[in-house]
């Protein structure tokens, strides 16, 4: 996790994708947009609870 992952994520979401999927396991087919950023929300909230 780096200080680019957030905005990175959101950059994504921008995309609009209808399919996510990993290197390793399943792929998701949907809102992948919604999805990313919830990603992003959680990572966020994560960093600001992380001491510098």
């Amino acid at each position: 996790m780096g200080p680019d992952l957030v905005p990175t994520l959101h950059r994504l979401a921008d995309l609009e994708p209808t399919t996510l999927a990993t290197m390793h396991g399943s792929s998701y087919t949907g809102d992948g947009a919604a999805q990313l950023r919830s990603l992003a929300d959680s990572y966020d909230e994560r960093l600001a609870l992380t001491p510098a």
